[in-house]
């Protein structure tokens, strides 16, 4: 059950958090009619506004619709996954014929007193928690960073999981079933850190994703960002939407152009 007790620190934001997550407990099915506004300003002890913001916010992301007269109901799982189909960065690659390639930059073991709040509360986790933290780099066209990944993976769900066997993590052979994913699209500028590993200049505009895999259950077991190199000379990312179909035929994909002379351009 989810705390009924908020800080004051980005209310609306936290207030979303919680519901969001009954939404996504069996608390809630796939039509069933969502608390009204009154019941969540009762339950959390927040404003009307505030109720509103985060209510509109999860109709926004697709986890609730309203209908006119009747209510707020909650949208089917299938429905809050099926807007796009993202193909990764592997699968765009290896069907344009890309070289790509990746590598560790580190790899650590740290605990849960070691993490931000943000994180904790996201990984759901305790201090004596053990986490593995993947630093690493994707290139494309053998050797133009692409894609700078942080993850950060909870041992606990993956018993067996050392820093001496972290690659059988992405091979799957701890036999791990994501039942849900989220991500987040966000955008920045280049500081001083991320422009040397992307190696484009510092302020430059560039994309970056933050994503959660979950479990059974809705538990965490993995938070990641991943910075974007920003290049137009080396990729676009691609929408494609069909209006006519009543299948999910909307897709994002990585469109990789040929090898780009400026590529090595800092």
């Amino acid at each position: 059950m989810p705390s009924n007790v908020l800080n004051t620190t980005s209310l609306y934001e936290q207030l979303y958090i919680l519901l969001r997550d009954r939404i996504l407990s069996d608390e809630y099915q796939p039509g069933d009619k969502f608390l009204a506004e009154r019941a969540i300003c009762q339950q959390y002890g927040v404003s009307r506004s505030t109720s509103n913001k985060a209510i509109s916010n999860l109709i926004s992301a697709g986890y609730l619709e309203f209908r006119k007269g009747v209510g707020t109901f909650v949208r089917s799982k299938q429905t809050l996954n099926d807007y796009f189909t993202m193909t990764s960065l592997t699968a765009s690659a290896k069907a344009q014929g890309i070289s790509f390639r990746s590598r560790f930059r580190s790899i650590e073991q740290r605990t849960g007193k070691d993490l931000s709040r943000h994180l904790k509360r996201v990984l759901a986790v305790e201090d004596d928690d053990t986490i593995l933290v993947l630093d690493s780099l994707r290139y494309v066209h053998h050797d133009i960073p692409f894609l700078h990944e942080l993850r950060y993976i909870v041992c606990k769900h993956c018993p067996g999981l050392t820093i001496d066997n972290y690659n059988d993590f992405f091979t799957n052979d701890f036999s791990i079933d994501i039942t849900f994913y989220e991500e987040r699209f966000l955008h920045g500028v280049l500081d001083e850190k991320e422009s040397s590993i992307l190696e484009r200049p510092i302020g430059t505009p560039y994309s970056i994703i933050e994503s959660i895999g979950y479990i059974k259950d809705h538990i965490p077991l993995w938070w990641g960002i991943t910075h974007h190199r920003p290049d137009e000379d080396l990729y676009s990312v691609c929408f494609s939407v069909d209006c006519f179909s009543e299948n999910n035929n909307n897709n994002v994909y990585f469109d990789f152009k040929p090898v780009p002379m400026l590529s090595h351009q800092r």
